[in-house]
C-alpha cells in the first residue's frame, strides 16, 4: 500500500471517529461537515478523475440511506434522540458511507474486482462498525443476533454493488489505479 492509500485510509478512519463520537454526544452535524470537507479535497486531489469519484459518492450516499433507513424501519438498528436529524438514517450516517466510498479507487482498491471477498469483508466489517457506534452511544439495539445478521446481508449485498457500479462508471469515464 503506497503512502496516498495509507492517508486515504487514515482519513477514513478519522472520519469516522469523528461522525460517530460526535452523534453520540449529541453534536450529529459536526461529523458530516468534516466529511464533506474531506471529500471536497479528495474531488480536488482526484480532479482528473472527478466523473469517476463524485457519480460514487452519490450513489453510495443513496445506497447507504436507503440500507440504514430500512435497518431503522424494520427496527434492527436505531438511534438516540440526540443522534437523530430526522425521521430515518441521519445525515451522519449518510456522510459516513460517502466517506467510506473514498477509499474504493484508493486504500480499498484492492478489492474492486474481489466481489466475493468484498462480500466476506462487508458481511463482516458492517457489524462490527454498527457494534463499535453502539458501543460508543451513537446507535442502538445491535445486540440481538437478528440485528447482526441483517445489517451483515445488507452490507454484504451493497459493497459489492457499489463496486461494481464503481467499475461500471471507471469503463465509461476512465481508470486510475492508484
Amino acid at each position: 500500500m503506497n503512502r496516498n492509500n495509507i492517508i486515504n485510509f487514515l482519513v477514513f478512519q478519522i472520519n469516522w471517529v469523528i461522525a460517530v463520537f460526535s452523534a453520540a454526544k449529541g453534536y450529529p452535524w459536526l461529523g458530516p461537515i468534516f466529511i464533506f470537507v474531506w471529500a471536497t479535497i479528495h474531488l480536488y486531489i482526484n480532479k482528473l478523475f472527478i466523473w469517476v469519484e463524485l457519480p460514487i459518492f452519490f450513489i453510495s450516499g443513496l445506497i447507504g440511506y436507503l440500507v440504514d433507513s430500512l435497518l431503522l424501519l424494520n427496527n434492527f438498528i436505531e438511534f438516540p434522540t440526540h443522534a437523530q436529524l430526522g425521521p430515518l438514517s441521519p445525515l451522519w450516517m449518510v456522510a459516513l458511507w460517502v466517506s467510506f466510498s473514498t477509499t474504493f479507487r484508493h486504500s480499498m482498491n484492492w478489492l474492486k474486482q474481489k466481489y466475493i471477498f468484498a462480500v466476506f469483508f462487508a458481511f463482516i466489517g458492517g457489524p462490527l462498525a454498527y457494534f463499535a457506534g453502539q458501543k460508543i452511544g451513537a446507535i442502538n439495539g445491535i445486540n440481538e443476533i437478528s440485528s447482526i445478521i441483517a445489517i451483515g446481508i445488507s452490507w454484504a449485498l451493497a459493497f459489492p454493488f457499489m463496486l461494481y457500479v464503481l467499475n461500471c462508471i471507471e469503463k465509461k469515464y476512465g481508470n486510475n489505479l492508484c
